[in-house]
């Protein structure tokens, strides 16, 4: 049998603190929450496809198995190796972090912000429904790979450590962390870097069709990164995080009085949505669900908590409805509000 010996030679490895900044949702198939490898692996290899967005699917999924192997015609080997190692404490359920209620018109009364943000993982009074790693907690994190691919590990350890997140319901600000470079032979690429090379005009980005994310967003030349404010605490920021999302998703795209029968605008946010189901997208409830291109991040910059709405956009992977105007169009509407109410960061 032969052996694939650049898994051994001619390889770097980067060495990295992870700190946890909100609740983090990552565990096994039990729920409970542990340190496991995978997720990070996964995030590694989800940020690296931003790196080959050029590339034609088909080419970006052969190079990727290359890397990070897989399973098509034969099983390869990963050349990429991920390794978690440290202690955290976790929370358990019924336990509340209490980050504030707000009333939403469209339920009729007040809602747990934790829930709004974090349903499933959260009940919808706002306690806890899965164990979680505790914010403040760190481990550590170690990457290796072979040295001709350094350019592209790092840029997509940097994109992660940038816009990324960790765990379940991690685009609503759960899982959010801080990335820290630990050994000296190793630096992250500045966002400005990344943005040079590997944005993209939103425009041309719905242009180009491809459902799935490929390219950073750049529209009137500045990213789709937009600081929704600073608190104290993480608490702090997932507030203003959770208040700033229900108004966007209230006040720029609201659904009819009756319940809708089709595709709405709101469900380019994400789906499924409550008590307002697609039947056309339930049919293939295997594929039924669609993450929200929109995603809610927080970072910590000396003792204050920023959170941030960044959207990485692509068509969605759904049928649309044309009468509710093209996909760009709608998000066009929502940079607007975004624009008029926060400040993008760059």
């Amino acid at each position: 049998m032969p052996i694939n010996i650049a898994r051994f030679i001619d390889r770097e490895t980067a060495e990295f603190t992870v700190e946890v900044l909100t609740p983090m949702f990552l565990g096994g198939a039990n729920g409970d929450a542990e340190l496991r490898a995978a997720p990070l692996k996964n995030a590694v290899r989800y940020w690296w496809r931003i790196t080959q967005g050029e590339l034609s699917h088909e080419k970006m999924l052969e190079k990727e198995q290359k890397l990070f192997g897989g399973v098509t015609d034969k099983a390869t080997r990963s050349l990429v190796d991920v390794v978690v190692t440290g202690s955290v404490r976790t929370g358990n359920v019924e336990e509340e972090d209490f980050i504030g209620k707000k009333f939403n018109p469209e339920a009729g009364h007040s809602v747990s912000l934790a829930s709004y943000l974090g349903m499933g993982p959260i009940h919808f009074k706002g306690k806890y429904m899965k164990k979680r790693i505790l914010p403040a907690e760190t481990f550590s994190l170690t990457v290796s790979y072979p040295k001709e691919n350094k350019e592209n590990i790092i840029d997509a350890l940097s994109l992660f450590a940038e816009f990324g997140s960790l765990g379940a319901r991690s685009r609503n600000g759960w899982g959010s962390f801080n990335l820290l470079v630990m050994n000296d032979s190793i630096s992250l690429s500045p966002r400005k870097k990344l943005l040079e090379k590997y944005g993209e005009e939103v425009s041309k980005i719905f242009k180009v069709g491809k459902k799935y994310p490929f390219k950073l967003g750049i529209s009137n030349e500045q990213p789709l990164l937009w600081e929704i404010g600073m608190g104290n605490t993480w608490e702090d920021a997932m507030r203003l995080a959770g208040e700033s999302y229900m108004d966007l998703r209230q006040q720029v795209l609201p659904f009819p009085q009756a319940p809708p029968n089709g595709v709405q605008r709101r469900h380019i946010l994400g789906y499924p949505v409550t008590k307002h189901k697609v039947k056309t997208w339930e049919e293939n409830r295997k594929n039924g669900r669609m993450p929200s291109q929109l995603r809610i991040i927080i970072r910590k910059t000396g003792n204050n908590y920023n959170a941030y709405f960044f959207h990485l956009p692509h068509k969605i992977p759904k049928p649309w409805d044309s009468s509710l105007g093209s996909e760009l169009s709608v998000w066009q509407k929502i940079h607007n509000y975004l624009d008029e109410n926060f400040e993008r960061t760059t």
